[in-house]
């Protein structure tokens, strides 16, 4: 497991009772870190979704339009910056400081948000 997988458990186990909980539980006025983190990790998982949803989609038309060198770059693309976002993430979490699990979920979510507009591109 490298160092980004191992730094991900403690705010996957802070998580992991929110995704349990009735959806209303993040909705409300709750301030507490946990409810930030609730929020901000809903954004995560409709965010991955989308981002996933277009990254398949473009390889699935490149393989049907016979595009297997464009295919293989954008899996090798797509590999080289999940590894660059874990380490911005890192990065950013670092220089920033605050809480761990918030500022790099933050900073994921920008990130991935930035990197589905640019795939969007080639839909």
């Amino acid at each position: 497991m490298n160092l980004s997988a191992i730094s991900l458990i403690p705010l996957l186990l802070l998580c992991m009772p929110a995704f349990a909980e009735d959806q209303e539980q993040c909705e409300g006025p709750d301030t507490s870190t946990y409810h930030e983190v609730c929020v901000l990790s809903k954004e995560t998982k409709a965010i991955d979704a989308e981002l996933n949803k277009t990254y398949q989609a473009i390889l699935k038309q490149y393989k049907k339009d016979g595009l297997m060198k464009q295919h293989k770059l954008l899996v090798e693309a797509q590999r080289a910056w999940v590894k660059f976002m874990n380490a911005n993430c890192e990065f950013e979490n670092e220089e920033i400081g605050g809480i761990y699990s918030i500022s790099w979920i933050v900073c994921n979510n920008k990130m991935t948000s930035e990197r589905l507009l640019y795939l969007e591109k080639f839909r």
